[in-house]
């Protein structure tokens, strides 16, 4: 265990160092690319294993589950966008009436300050007041504001404009977000309308693997069989007729060899036997009296009529000695 525990630990530090180094030379960047790049291929890798029906129906199912998640992130996503512009849009309306009312204020209070400025120039009366909005208002007072007034309408007008920008950006989001729930949900409809065939497909796809393995199987036990293995009657049938003419031909060829040793035997023992025979003739020639008192005959075994000295040395008979 001791030994495992250093080696994963060794294998860690070695991998560290490495990864410390590649960044250090190629730079955060593209060391963080070139991981990107090899988690796509070895997703791709097994993407393009996943070949197994109970896997790809695995898969389908998965897909089918993450339909509603996503729909309903999405309408989530929506809905916070549409309180947005509600908001939004209620805010700007807000700012657009403060902009109409300042407008409108400031203008009345400026054609008072107009009219206190005539009466202060006629020398008539020696104070000017304004009463403005239920409130009464020295001239220099009523000129300060004027002044509140219209910067209250610069700011809200600013603000209307930064409304209408955040509008704009909401109504794009929304619109997109709008778009993805409708391919979301058609993609969902179409998902569960072409189920069924989906399913049909991959059905067809594990039938066709089973006749693949089936028919290789097959294939295998045909290339590895040997001369006793069968797969079916003919085949044994005709490993029974190959394993008759191997046999018959390798009896054959003993027989043959047999009778050639057997003919090559005979001819050495008739000539020895010859040589014998001539080698005792000459050794005690028998006189005329014992010539004319015995009678030699040699021939094959058969009648005396067809017997004659030439036979003797026949290959094909056996030879009969008879002396009278």
């Amino acid at each position: 265990m001791a030994g495992i525990v250093k080696t994963v630990i060794r294998i860690g530090v070695i991998g560290g160092l490495v990864t410390g180094a590649a960044v250090v030379i190629a730079g955060p960047d593209r060391v963080g690319a070139l991981a990107t790049q090899t988690k796509d291929r070895v997703i791709k890798v097994i993407d393009d294993r996943i070949e197994d029906p109970i896997a790809m129906r695995a898969q389908l199912r998965s897909l089918e589950s993450q339909y509603p998640s996503r729909i309903a992130e999405v309408r989530t996503h929506l809905s916070d966008v549409e309180q947005q512009l509600a908001q939004t849009r209620r805010d700007r309306a807000v700012a657009l009436r403060v902009i109409e009312l300042a407008h409108r204020d400031l203008e009345e209070l400026n054609d008072l300050i107009a009219r206190a400025d005539d009466l202060r120039a006629e020398g008539t009366y020696r104070v000017v007041n304004i009463n403005f909005d239920d409130r009464t208002y020295g001239f220099d007072e009523a000129h300060r504001r004027a002044r509140d007034i219209s910067e209250t309408a610069r700011n809200f007008s600013a603000r209307a404009d930064d409304y209408d920008r955040d509008l704009a950006s909401l109504r794009a989001d929304e619109e997109q977000l709008r778009g993805l729930l409708a391919k979301l949900e058609t993609e969902q409809t179409d998902f569960q309308t072409q189920l069924a065939h989906l399913e049909r497909q991959i059905d067809a796809v594990a039938r066709k693997e089973r006749m693949v393995s089936m028919m290789s199987e097959r294939q295998k036990t045909l290339d590895e069989l040997s001369r006793y293995n069968v797969a079916s009657l003919d085949q044994f049938k005709g490993t029974l007729a190959r394993r008759h003419a191997e046999l018959d031909s390798r009896l054959a060829s003993l027989a043959g060899r047999d009778r050639n040793n057997t003919y090559e035997d005979r001819a050495r023992v008739q000539i020895d036997r010859e040589s014998s025979s001539t080698s005792n003739v000459e050794r005690a020639r028998p006189t005329d009296r014992e010539l004319e008192s015995s009678t030699i005959e040699i021939g094959p075994d058969r009648d005396d009529s067809e017997s004659s000295p030439r036979s003797s040395g026949s290959v094909a008979s056996r030879s009969r000695i008879t002396v009278n």
